[in-house]
């Protein structure tokens, strides 16, 4: 399949002026307001960041980093933009993007940066101004590079749809890899459905593939939808379905583990029910591991993320903005990624606040 490539032509000149022009008036905490421009491809001068960290979402506007050893907070960063929908470590680590508004009055979301413990030298890298704009971001392990989801023009059909994307730290060119009416077979049962839109893209450990929800429709009445996850290379090919829910099923959170053999998932089903599964993406087998994380009956898991350096996950407990953080080792038994031990609460025990969206990040050395 022939990959689209564009210049971003859906934003207006001033926002795409924008991309070029950090803000001046930064409000993250942190800014030492010396007037003096910090774009994406300045030196880092922050404080050096642990190796491995952990940074999530803490507040309608804020952004923090967990230290998972030490189980601390190494900082909890507001006003960077005016709300963030998700959040990612941008290599080789001192960055991070982040998805929302870069204005107040921004309807859309657009995919920034910024340092990483400061908040400071906010840079949108790909503009929308207008809604919805872009709704995840996940940025590269291995280089510059960037996936993202958005609300855009296809640049195949014309239709206006949800795609996965990918660019660099600078936004220059964007490059679409997902296109309507991409035509999908559901593992085991042969069934093929037929892809609306595609979120939440998640790189793998090699850079080399990426993981991804499509929301498709099966072809021939009944025309039941479903939600499913697609592994394909960094350049939009080979698109295999590994994983699909139930009919009507909700996943969300994909996330590569450290090896690139497995996808952690959350599979939220008809009733509500939240699940976490385990994905052997060669043989597109999974196995649940929902009982082992031993939660409380009425609350499941909101999000997760894969440690890149690790088998563990970072995981938080139910939905919200007061939703704590804890983390659980998986060990590999067979075929299948088990829960090895009893999780354990990641959210620091000052923290005022709870968390969503988490990302384990590792930064290079």
């Amino acid at each position: 399949m022939p990959i689209t490539r564009w210049w971003w032509l859906v934003c207006a000149a001033s926002l795409v002026a924008l991309a070029g022009c950090p803000s001046d008036d930064d409000d993250a905490v942190g800014d030492d307001d010396s007037g003096d421009d910090d774009t994406a491809d300045d030196d880092d001068t922050s404080p050096p960041l642990p190796i491995s960290f952990v940074t999530a979402i803490s507040g309608e506007d804020a952004y923090a980093l967990v230290d998972p050893e030490r189980n601390i907070e190494l900082a909890d960063i507001h006003g960077v933009i005016p709300r963030i929908d998700d959040v990612s470590l941008a290599f080789p680590g001192h960055k991070l993007l982040l998805v929302g508004p870069s204005e107040p009055d921004d309807e859309g979301a657009d995919v920034v940066i910024c340092d990483a413990l400061t908040g400071t030298g906010r840079h949108p890298i790909v503009p929308f101004g207008e809604a919805p704009g872009a709704t995840a971001v996940d940025g590269s392990p291995v280089n510059e590079d960037v996936a993202f989801s958005a609300w855009a023009v296809d640049g195949a059909s014309g239709a206006f749809r949800e795609s996965i994307f990918v660019t660099d730290h600078t936004g220059a060119e964007v490059t679409q890899l997902t296109t309507a009416g991409e035509v999908l077979t559901l593992p085991g049962s042969g069934v093929t459905v037929v892809s609306l839109g595609e979120s939440m893209p998640n790189w793998s450990p090699t850079g080399g593939y990426i993981v991804y929800v499509a929301h498709a429709v099966r072809e021939y009445p009944p025309e039941t939808e479903y939600e499913v996850l697609v592994v394909m290379d960094e350049e939009g090919a080979s698109k295999s379905v590994v994983y699909a829910g139930e009919a009507g099923a909700d996943i969300r959170a994909p996330c590569f583990t450290s090896d690139g053999d497995f996808v952690v998932v959350v599979d939220r089903d008809g009733d509500g029910n939240r699940r976490v599964r385990t994905v052997y993406v060669e043989y597109k087998t999974y196995s649940d591991v929902t009982a082992s994380l031993d939660l409380p009956a009425e609350t499941g898991v909101g999000d997760l993320a894969c440690a890149n350096a690790s088998t563990r996950i970072a995981y938080t407990l139910g939905e919200g903005s007061d939703a704590p953080l804890y983390t659980a080792l998986l060990q590999f038994t067979g075929t299948a990624l088990l829960v090895n031990g009893d999780p354990e609460p990641l959210s620091p025990d000052d923290a005022s606040h709870g968390y969503r969206s988490p990302d384990w990040a590792r930064r290079a050395p």
